[in-house]
């Protein structure tokens, strides 16, 4: 570089490297080249080296990207588009350097390299791929109002969805034959319609039928809604008599919809045992992320718990290495009662 001098090793003085590193003339390449070091500029800061398994590099090779996130006080993860990998650090004994115009024996070396910046704050900071985030997104019913992702509060979520489920009812369509584009249109003057669109396509389907205008009609998702009315009925009060919240429940969903008792999984407790039978509200996301503190808490709540009335609060902490049972037999005790299967604190009593 312009303003350092070059340093010129002698033939002596590789020699005298090559005794101190312990090496043999014989097993290294007929090239040698001259590292000088300059002063650390921020830009050289921005780099480090990256070993990359045959999968990720062929990633790269395609032209996708890989990308760090997490926030201060968490472990970085990296993602491709679909996948999200631990990163962990290790410590070696060589140092390696990023080096220019670095010639190897034998062997042309092409240089190519791209790199895509993500601007949306959720993709800085959240721990997920693109790809993953987005289904989290919707499968959490999160709405993108103006490029920006947000929750609708509550009372105007279920506002929302009771325009769309009374005007269907006015019209008396069945629950699978819905226009959407009717719906829409009527509904435009109450909610914005970004808002409208989104809450319609969390809570209904395209199908095959078409109308006399050839165009496509929709079916109510059952489950969505049934879960969805569920919880309004379940925020309104602790514990509540489960005949009647049955009874309720099944009143407030639409004509030719039938509620059931798996709709509730990961949003209600229900006591049989007691007189009355009662339920009340828990949902899953309230809990913990850390697996750990989950379990505590679950356990903190009922003494015991069967497989099935666990599984949806351990379902989404679960990954290809370890599903429910294996993170069940790490931090609980199983147990057989009358030959029924529990599972309980690991130090309990």
């Amino acid at each position: 570089m312009a303003g350092i001098s070059s340093y010129c090793r002698t033939v002596e003085d590789v020699q005298t490297v090559i005794q101190h590193a312990k090496l043999f003339e014989g097993d290294l390449q007929p090239l040698s080249q001259v590292l000088s070091f300059v002063p650390r500029t921020e830009a050289q800061g921005k780099y480090r080296f990256l070993e990359l398994d045959p999968t990720l590099l062929s990633n790269l090779q395609r032209g996708q990207s890989l990308v760090f996130r997490g926030t201060r006080g968490e472990n970085a993860v990296l993602c491709t588009h679909n996948r999200t990998y631990d990163v962990k650090e290790a410590e070696t004994s060589n140092s390696l350097l990023l080096v220019p115009d670095l010639r190897w024996p034998a062997q042309n070396v092409d240089e190519a390299g791209r790199m895509l910046e993500e601007k949306q704050d959720l993709l800085e900071n959240v721990q997920a791929s693109e790809e993953e985030l987005r289904t989290e997104l919707k499968e959490n019913l999160a709405c993108c109002i103006n490029g920006a992702w947000r929750f609708l509060e509550h009372e105007y979520h279920f506002r929302v969805l009771s325009y769309i489920l009374n005007f269907v009812d006015e019209n008396s369509w069945p629950i699978d034959k819905i226009n959407k584009t009717e719906t829409l249109q009527s509904l435009a003057a109450l909610v914005p319609m970004d808002v409208l669109e989104q809450c319609f396509s969390w809570y209904a389907e395209e199908t095959v039928t078409v109308d006399k205008d050839g165009e496509t009609l929709y079916r109510l998702l059952e489950e969505r809604i049934c879960r969805f009315l569920a919880e309004v009925l379940l925020r309104q009060a602790g514990k509540f008599n489960l005949k009647d919240f049955l009874s309720s429940w099944q009143q407030s969903v639409p004509e030719g919809m039938q509620t059931t008792e798996k709709y509730l999984e990961g949003i209600a407790l229900m006591d049989k045992n007691s007189k009355p039978e009662v339920i009340w509200y828990f949902p899953e996301t309230d809990l913990p992320e850390d697996i750990s503190e989950r379990i505590r808490i679950l356990f903190q709540t009922r003494d015991k718990w069967t497989l099935d009335e666990i599984r949806p609060y351990i379902q989404r902490l679960a990954t290809e290495k370890l599903n429910v049972n294996a993170l069940l037999t790490k931090h609980a005790r199983a147990s057989s009662v009358s030959g029924v299967r529990y599972y309980s604190a690991k130090h309990a009593k």
